[in-house]
């Protein structure tokens, strides 16, 4: 889609030209470099996929003998100097693409005394195949440097890898790192524009923010709008009811709008907004679990605030999928101090004793957990 090329551009890196951060600039890359070493990586899938895909309709001539894959789980040295070393056929280039290899894997690093220099005819002697994968990267670091002309060297990784890995280090010098992370709330907002724009509809910025305030990849938002777009077929303004006709707003959405709530001292929209869950057929005790789950990313989130870690830190730290989320997060730790939210975990406790003692009714058990946490 042309949105894609147009709008992703984000997590910008200057320190090293042989890092990409935008599908735009990997296509003006492959379109001046059909060749090479390219390792696609990150949480934004849906991008991953489309690159990978743009480097596949390179190999036109036998795609069945051209196009080779590889499994990176448990992967060996042997089975990827075969597939580099065999001539194209029929073809001036061939594509060799290994999967989620393993050694990418962010974990505590391996010993790395153990085979420091390995090279291709030691790799080539260990047919077993127990090296490690610091013996693997090792090799490859150096391989890489040494391939034919004709192939391209393909590594994809749904999910962050260790920028300090040896091989990611070598990838860099000499070929081209791919990282795409998930998309901030801005780009989300404008590809989200986009998207019901190509498909004839228009969107409010109100309607726009209530939408996406709990989508954090290019995957859910396509999705998304296209069960709005097809419910609302002959409708040219996409409203609030059509989003939550079709729209499954999670629990989590539906929880933070609860807690804000009762912030707000807000006692009948927040019981409206359990009758409403419960309605959907969600388990008491799975809402309340999920009510002391908001309470506690507050109560992080202000620590942390507190101790003046950075929002991109914190949201590591604490998970949050999106930057929209992070942001309503700060906004309900501001309006609430430790001794309140003590109070909301105690409160909470004394919910959980009673549905599960049978004391009082769940559904009352719930009430009286609101009204005692608007007072």
């Amino acid at each position: 889609m042309k949105l894609m090329e147009k709008n992703i551009d984000y997590i910008i890196d200057k320190g090293d030209n042989m890092i990409i951060n935008t599908y735009n600039d990997f296509l003006n890359i492959v379109s001046k470099n059909k060749r090479g070493i390219f390792l696609i990586c990150g949480q934004e899938k849906n991008l991953i996929r489309k690159s990978i895909k743009v480097l596949y309709d390179l190999i036109t001539f036998f795609p069945e003998i051209n196009l080779i894959t590889l499994s990176g789980e448990n992967i060996n040295v042997d089975s990827i100097i075969n597939s580099c070393e065999t001539m194209p056929f029929f073809s001036d280039r061939k594509l060799v693409h290994i999967k989620n290899p393993d050694f990418l894997k962010k974990t505590k690093k391996e010993s790395s005394n153990k085979n420091p220099s390995l090279t291709k005819e030691e790799s080539v002697e260990n047919i077993s195949g127990n090296l490690s994968s610091n013996d693997i990267v090792s090799f490859l670091s150096k391989y890489i440097l040494e391939l034919p002309d004709n192939i391209i060297f393909l590594i994809s990784y749904n999910d962050d890898i260790d920028l300090n890995n040896k091989f990611v280090t070598s990838v860099k010098n000499s070929g081209y790192l791919v990282q795409y992370n998930l998309l901030k709330a801005k780009d989300i907002e404008n590809i989200a524009v986009e998207m019901f724009k190509d498909r004839g509809k228009d969107i409010k910025k109100a309607e726009l923010a209530y939408f996406i305030s709990d989508i954090s990849s290019i995957d859910e938002l396509e999705m998304e709008i296209d069960k709005i777009c097809a419910f609302a077929i002959d409708e040219k303004i996409i409203t609030k009811a059509h989003i939550d006709a079709v729209s499954y707003k999670g629990i989590e959405s539906n929880i933070f709008k609860l807690v804000d709530a009762v912030i707000k001292k807000n006692a009948d929209g927040a019981i409206s907004i359990i009758n409403n869950l419960l309605f959907q057929g969600e388990n008491h005790l799975i809402i309340l679990a999920m009510i002391i789950r908001q309470y506690r990313l507050i109560y992080n989130v202000k620590r942390y605030l507190l101790l003046k870690k950075e929002q991109s830190e914190i949201k590591r730290i604490l998970k949050i999928k999106s930057d929209i989320i992070l942001k309503n997060l700060i906004v309900q730790s501001n309006n609430m101090n430790f001794d309140e939210l003590k109070r909301a975990f105690d409160l909470c406790l004394e919910a959980d004793c009673n549905i599960k003692r049978g004391r009082i009714s769940p559904n009352l058990s719930l009430e009286m957990l609101i009204v005692n946490l608007c007072n």
